[in-house]
Order: C-alpha cells, then structure tokens, then sequence
C-alpha cells in the first residue's frame, strides 16, 4: 500500500521549539551505545526516551518486525498506563491480514501522520478500536529502514492532545526514524556476533572439561584382540534414546560443513593401529566408494594433518597443491580445503575436513571457528559413549529389578523412599510417585517400616519374616520380608533394602493340601468307623423295635422308645452323611450354567427362605460364560451354604448374591466370581479358620460336614472358596470358578 505525500496547513507546531543541533544530539547519544557492549532493549529504550526528548512527545512506542516479517511486535513504549502498556506488549500485529496505520507504515515504507481519527479518510476498524483504548486522537508513525528493508516504525502521539505538525516536524521525525533503525540493525548485528562468539567459546570450555570423561581410544577401536577396526556397521551397536554413534557423527560432519559454508566434508577416524584413516562420516557425497576410502598417515591434506596434528587452510587447490600433496578423489572438483585435528592428550584421533568449489572461499576465522568446533565435536562424541554405557547400566539394573518377582522398596540413610519397583507396588496398593522420597512410616504398616529401621540401625541382613496384614481393599496377606543394608563401591553404607514376597497364595496352597490330606485320612478313618457301626445299629434298631412291640407301654415307656428312635436315626443320619463324605463320587463334568443351578437351588429352599423371613437378593451381571461343572454337585454346595447363612438369621435377613469377572493378571484363565452373603451373626474371629475342618461345628445339633463337602466339592472342581466375617456383621463366601479358555458361552 503505498500513501499519498504528506501536504501539511502552514500552522504553528504543537511540539516544543527544536534546533537541528538538538536533534543531531540526540542521534549522536544513541549512536554512542554502539561503542559500548550494551544490550539491544537498553537501545530501544533509549531511542524511545529520546524521541520523547527530541520532539515533546508524550508517548512513544518502537515496534520491531520478527524475523520471518509475518509479525509486527511492540518493544518499548512509555507514557501510557500500565494496562495499556501490557496490552499493547502482549498483542503484536499480523502484517498480512491486519490493517492499521502501522502495518501500512512498515508495508509501504512511508510516514504516516493522522491529525484527527475522526477525520482520517483511510481509517480502518482496527484503528478506531486502537485509538479508543489508547485514548488517542492523532498520531505521528515513521518507519525505520535499512536501506529499502523495513525493521520497524515508531509510533507517537500528544495523548488526548490533537497534534499540528509541519512539513520540518514530520521530516525530522522520519529523518531520526530512519538513523533509529540504522542503530538497531547494528546492534542486532554485534548482539549477534556475541552471542555467536559465546556460544563458540562455551562450546570449547565443555570441551575442555569433558576431556577427562572418556577413552576416544574405545570409540575407535572395536575388536582390539584381532586389529580389525570398527565399521559404520558394527560402530551402530551403541544407541542411546536420542541418536546412535554414526548418526552422531554425521551429524558433527554436517555441521562442520554448514558452519563453515562448504560444499562436502569428510570426517575421518584414525585407525586402531595408528596408520590409516578410514571414513567415519561424510556429507554432500552420492559415490558408495566413499565408505570404504582410506588415506594412509602423512599422504594427501588429511594424511598430513593427522601426521603433524596442525590445521590446514588451502584457498587453492589445483593452483596451490599444498607442498606437492596428492589430491585423493574424494577431493576431486575442491578449489579450497580446510582440515582440522581432533586431538586429545596431544593424540590426534580423527581429521574433519571441508571442500568447496570456490577458490579463496574459507577465510582464518572459518579455520578458527573449525578447530573450535573440533574440539566441540570431540567433547560430543565422549559424552554421548559415556551416556550410552551409564543409560544401559542404569536400564539393566531397572529392568531387573522391575522384573523381579519380589517387592523391592529402597531407602537411603535419610530413611527416605529411593526406589520402588512394580511388584511391591501391587503388593502394597501404592504407586511409586507418591511414595518416593517419603518416610516408610506414611506408606507402609508399622512393623513393616520398623524392618528398615532395624536395617540401617544394626546394619545387618534379615531373614525372611512372616507378617500377617490386611490389604488397603480388605483382603488378608500373608508376606514374607528379608531387609538388607545397601552399600557402594567403597563398603560405606548408604541406605537399606527391603524384599518383599507374597506367600498369601502360596500360604492357602499349603493349608488346601494340608487339609486335603486331612480330609484323606479322616475319611478313610470314618468309613471304617461308620462301617462298625452301621451294623451293630441296625441291630440295635431291630430288637429296640420289636421291644416296644411286645411289651406294655405307659407314656413313660413311650416317651423312653421314641427318645431311642430317634437317636438311633441321628445316627443313621451322621453315618450316611460320613460315608457319603468319605467314599465321594468323581463329578460328572459338562458344560453348564452356574446361574440355572443356582436359581434352582434357590426354588428348592425356598419354602424355608419364606418360614424364616429370609430374602434373596441376586445381582446377575449380564454376557457371564458358562463353565464346566457337576451341576448335582453344584447345587449341594449352593443349598449347603444356604443352609448356612438361614442358621445364622434366625430371625430373618437377606442373603446377597452377586457374580463377577476377575480378570487373570499375569496368566490365564480369567475366573468367574460369585459371592454369596448374608447378614447374619457372622463368624467369630477364632472359629474362621477351623470352618472347612470335618465335625467342627458350633451348632448343637450341627455334624460339621457341611462345609467340609463344599470344600472337597470345589476342588475337584478346580475352584475356591474363601470366607470374610466378623462377628455379628455376617459373613461373605466367595467362590471362584476357572473359565475355559475357549470361552463358551
């Protein structure tokens, strides 16, 4: 967009009186910063502080455009509230779809002067919402240029003042405008030039310091036992997260070769032996012959450079053949070479050379600026072996520990949490980011924290020990803990660990097959004995019948015959009830519906659910498989456990049952889960875990069989059942059934 010229009324100035000499003043104090290392905002401050000065304004703002000139940024302004300030810091302007006078500025490169918004013919809407927040009525903006290049403008008004401006005022403006961008494109230019020498020196001075860290000597050498060097190939085993070694050394030969404005580059690595220098990286080559290219130590520019451990600057190649020196074929084309060392410990370990097809293209600060990245480059490639080695060991002793069975939990001398892998995670419920660096005592049970107090205090290792405790979802474990100290290369003691193993389920497999084995020998003990007994009883029964036939009854004798009756038929009872628990049928098994059992296990209690004001409250989760049971079989144990929770609500209640899926955790089958509680006076604390055990019972009339056959049942089932109860809150029985891996439904 390009504005008309400026035509002006010839009227008095609302700006103060001010001679040349003035204004030249104060392009001279700006200019003087130039002299002086001083920051580029310090500059930009002081052009707007001046333009106050020079001209009376009473506010001024600078505004720079970024470097792809898509935006338009204010920098510094002063005179305006602290609102306003921040508002106009905080919102640049698009140069491309935003249009306001200073973006016309900086696109058309001219002076514009608004006397009145009001009145101003090419007014925008972006100008009128600027000026009503800025509370402004005219304003002055020129544009600051380097040469036909447009840096920026600077913006100034009168604030609520209308401005009467001359033709000289308005010149004068663009004329110091115009020294103001020369100023700043100086100072951008030595702010660069600094911080390009910083980065440069700091580059170097980690290179200095690293120089201790690493033996180049490994980089080079692979097979160290049969001279053999190290291929790109076989140098490629080392990665690291972020980029392999050959990829590291591309990427040093390509920055050498950008930095310095090359063509192609070589970065070579000297041999095992110290003979040859074999190609470790290139850039701007297509030939494969390149990859496999030696260059013997002393012949051509390279060979030399490793030979004498001097850089070297050629501006001539084909003119200037450096001391008679051979050009290799890589270098073919080259009218200028520069090759640097890259040295530690006066050892020249590899040659980084660039080529161009100019003559004289390099200059002495590009050699400078070469040996300095040398020795950067040198730096990168120790650390990063370095980090490769320090990332495996610290990854193979993570996944060691993470692919421990046991819990781990680490605490240094603090008594503060290091480390926690993932099995003690699932162990104790907890997760590692909110238990590091915190005391074991707010995470862990008491007697569990106290093992590393023990640890650090007697500095001594402890066998397993077993606790019982109760997980953070009720459930009851069992584990077993062995604490050791921990200590580092030199012996001192540094903190102490915890191992940790679950032994709940390992713990319930034993008392299963305990109790199994029990069970075997109780049995065959009970058979015997219910056997001797059924006999004699049947005779018993027999001649205690034909007694009361025979002889005279009164009431008294009546009442003595029927007590024996029935006695003798408790006993037939217990017998039966014995020899069916000791001599039990192989289950029948096929693929079934737990649920149908279960609701016709209900149907056939149901006529003493209703005598004893008992509910059933079943909560069936939808799409459950069926699985592979003995359905008579499964429906005992259902009226068993029935049986059980209406015992235990003798004045009525209800008797929930719901199902589940439990997913396997780490090896199939998932399990079909179903619980089964009641609210009746629960199971006293030292009766619980006598409960599956024959002939306990606490019930007078009870033969403590009942849940013995449940348990016998479920086993040969391949299925469990574990019990949760305190007394006088009811008890929970769970039962867990496989589900075939096939997943019938």
């Amino acid at each position: 967009m390009v504005e008309k010229r400026i035509c002006l009324p010839q009227e008095r100035s609302t700006l103060e009186p001010k001679t040349k000499a003035g204004l030249l003043a104060s392009i001279h104090k700006i200019s003087k910063l130039l002299t002086r290392p001083v920051p580029l905002n310090k500059i930009l401050t002081a052009i707007v502080k001046e333009t106050s000065v020079a001209f009376g304004f009473k506010r001024v703002g600078i505004y720079l455009t970024n470097k792809g000139k898509k935006l338009l940024e204010c920098k510094y302004v002063i005179g305006l509230s602290p609102l306003e300030a921040e508002r106009a810091l905080a919102r640049p302007f698009r140069l491309n779809d935003q249009d306001c006078i200073e973006t016309r500025v900086v696109r058309s490169g001219k002076t514009i002067f608004v006397k009145d918004f009001k009145t101003y013919s090419k007014i925008t809407d972006l100008d009128l919402k600027s000026s009503h927040i800025m509370r402004r009525v005219s304003a002055l903006a020129a544009p600051m240029k380097i040469k036909k290049d447009v840096i920026g403008l600077i913006v100034a008004d009168m604030d609520q003042v209308k401005l009467k401006l001359t033709r000289n005022d308005v010149d004068a403006f663009s004329t110091f405008a115009n020294q103001a961008g020369i100023v700043i494109e100086n100072a951008r230019l030595v702010e660069q030039n600094q911080k390009k020498i910083r980065q440069l020196l700091t580059m170097q001075e980690v290179s200095r310091n690293t120089n201790s860290l690493f033996d180049f000597e490994e980089l080079l050498q692979d097979r160290k036992e049969d001279k053999n060097p190290a291929t790109p190939q076989e140098l490629d085993r080392n990665v690291n997260p972020l980029l392999n070694l050959r990829e590291l050394l591309f990427t040093i030969c390509n920055s050498a070769v950008k930095i310095s404005n090359a063509s192609s580059g070589i970065l070579f690595l000297v041999d095992t032996d110290g003979k040859l220098l074999r190609v470790g990286a290139h850039s701007g080559y297509t030939d494969p012959r390149i990859d496999s290219y030696t260059l013997k130590i002393g012949d051509g520019l390279a060979g030399r450079v490793a030979l004498d451990a001097t850089p070297i600057l050629v501006n001539n190649l084909e003119k200037d053949l450096y001391q008679g020196m051979q050009i290799p074929w890589p270098a073919w084309g080259a009218k200028s070479v520069i090759a640097v060392p890259l040295i530690r410990k006066k050892q020249v370990l590899g040659i980084q050379d660039v080529f161009s097809t100019k003559e004289a293209a390099f200059s002495e600060d590009d050699l400078k600026l070469l040996q300095i990245f040398a020795g950067y480059a040198d730096s990168l490639l120790r650390n990063l072996r370095l980090y490769d080695q320090v990332i495996a060991e610290r990854n193979l002793k993570e996944n060691l520990l993470e692919s421990s069975f046991n819990g781990i939990i680490s605490v240094n001398l603090k008594r503060e949490i290091t480390s926690v892998n993932m099995r003690a995670e699932e162990i104790f419920q907890i997760k590692r980011t909110d238990a590091l660096m915190l005391q074991p005592a707010g995470i862990l049970d008491q007697d569990i924290s106290m093992i590393f107090d023990l640890a650090l205090s007697e500095k001594k290792f402890m066998d397993m020990k077993e606790i019982r405790r109760e997980s953070r979802d009720g459930k009851s474990q069992i584990l077993g803990i062995s604490s050791s100290p921990l200590r580092d290369h030199r012996g001192d003691m540094i903190g102490a660990m915890m191992s940790v193993h679950d032994l709940t389920e390992t713990r319930k497999a034993e008392e299963v097959m305990t109790r199994m084995e029990k069970l075997s020998s109780l049995g065959q003990l009970s058979a015997g004995i219910a056997h001797e007994i059924r006999n004699p009883l049947s005779s018993i029964y027999f001649n205690v019948q034909m007694l009361s036939k025979r002889l005279p009854l009164d009431e008294t004798m009546k009442e003595i015959f029927a007590d024996t009756f029935e006695g003798v038929d408790r006993i037939k009872t217990l017998v039966k009830s014995v020899l069916d628990f000791a001599k039990p049928s192989a289950p029948s098994l096929k693929i079934d519906s737990i649920f149908r059992v279960l609701e016709h296990s209900i149907s056939i209690m149901d006529p003493e659910l209703k005598k004893k004001k008992i509910e059933i409250d079943l909560d069936q989760s939808n799409g459950l498989p069926n699985i592979i049971i003995d359905s008579r079989q499964i429906q005992q144990v259902f009226i068993n456990l029935i049986l059980n929770a209406i015992e235990a609500m003798p004045t009525g209640g209800t008797i929930k049952i719901k199902s589940m899926i439990e997913k396997g955790r780490k090896v199939p089958p998932d399990r079909l889960m179903l619980e089964i509680k009641d609210t009746g006076i629960g199971i006293s604390p030292e009766h619980l875990p006598r409960i599956f055990d024959p002939f306990f019972t606490t019930k007078p009339e009870g033969t403590g069989l009942g849940l013995s056959i449940v348990h016998r049942i479920l086993a040969q089932h391949d299925a469990t059942v574990d019990v949760v109860s305190d007394s006088n809150s009811g008890a929970a029985f769970t039962l867990s059934f496989p589900i075939p891996s096939f997943g019938v439904k």
